[in-house]
């Protein structure tokens, strides 16, 4: 009984001991963590203002714009670019960076905000952050047939996206630039992400409407240079953009631009549609690209439009009215081939 009695005691003073010794431990304290990064590089970046937003202690419904919500407190990075901050409670948060001289990434180079959980299961969150300095692009430009160089020649430097499985380009996104006198160009203060070069018609805007035209207008024919997206010198699908990173700069080479026939679209949109004071903003839309001609076009009047390469478009017309239930808009697709066509 005495061996028995001592043998229990020494079993229940080892089961104490195995006990877990964490048993009644509080939960670690909320915290989100992460690092800032140089997109491509993945070099650290020091001294970035990191925000933390609160987004509510339930998953929000609608996303609301971080600018809207206010920080709800900001730090800085250190040396290796981290940042750590210890919210008052769980939920639903968003983390942001910004530095001067430098701006978010462009497509597939990483986010410069992020949104974290935090639950009871998981109180700690993890984001990393990246920023990308800005980048430049340059090149030269020649006529294809006399191989010269092209001075006073306005082109546009476009980022390329990839939506819904196609290339758009994004004017917005890089910058529009002139050759000097040697057909060199250079756009600066590009983000990092993919980009061509697009060769355009010299003539845009409300320079090609005419609302008063004679018959020798409607007969001519144009020469100018024609849309092509470099490198490729065809269309946006077959362009082979250029990659440039976080503060690089990047040479294209020489675009050979060429000069092609521009043909003119004569447009008639019955009077009896359109009420007297009324006027229009015109559209033309063509693959990878929305671009305006005019805005304040009178409704009703008849239009000549210049400077269309063969290829197919869209024509939009919109009115000009205060609120969007009372806007009408129109919309036809043509396409162009070796002459001036007339639509309604």
């Amino acid at each position: 009984m005495e061996r028995t009695s001592a043998l229990a005691g020494l079993l229940l003073a080892a089961a104490l001991c195995a006990a877990p010794q964490d048993a009644g431990k509080p939960a670690s304290r909320p915290e989100i963590h992460g690092a800032v990064l140089e997109a491509g590089t993945s070099q650290p970046v020091v001294d970035a203002d990191v925000s933390l937003y609160f987004r509510g202690e339930e998953r929000p419904s609608i996303r609301v714009a971080l600018g809207v919500l206010g920080a709800q407190s900001t730090t800085r990075t250190d040396f290796t670019g981290a940042f750590a901050f210890h919210p008052d409670k769980l939920g639903f948060y968003a983390v942001a960076v910004r530095k001067e001289g430098y701006s978010a990434p462009g497509q597939g180079g990483g986010n410069s905000s992020k949104d974290v959980t935090l639950t009871a299961a998981d109180p700690v969150g993890e984001a990393r952050l990246f920023l990308a300095r800005p980048g430049r692009v340059a090149g030269s430009v020649v006529d294809e047939t006399t191989d010269k160089p092209l001075p006073n020649l306005s082109l546009l430097v476009a980022e390329v996206r990839n939506v819904d499985g196609f290339h758009a380009a994004s004017g917005g996104a890089g910058g529009v630039a002139t050759t000097g006198p040697d057909g060199r160009f250079v756009v600066t203060n590009l983000r990092a992400g993919e980009y061509v070069v697009v060769t355009q018609p010299q003539r845009n805007g409300k320079e090609r409407l005419l609302t008063k035209f004679s018959d020798t207008d409607l007969k001519a024919v144009d020469q100018d240079y024609e849309r092509a997206y470099w490198p490729g010198g065809h269309d946006l699908e077959t362009a082979i953009p250029v990659v440039v990173g976080s503060g690089a700069s990047v040479d294209i080479g020489t675009v050979r631009a060429r000069a092609v026939p521009h043909y003119r679209l004569r447009v008639r949109v019955p009077a009896a549609t359109c009420s007297p004071q009324d006027t229009m903003a015109v559209y033309e839309q063509y693959p990878g690209y929305l671009t305006g001609i005019a805005e304040d076009v009178p409704c009703g009047a008849e239009m000549l439009i210049t400077g269309f390469a063969p290829g197919s478009y869209r024509l939009i017309l919109t009115v000009n009215r205060r609120t969007a239930e009372a806007r009408e808009t129109a919309s036809i697709p043509f396409v162009i081939k070796d002459e001036n066509i007339e639509i309604t």
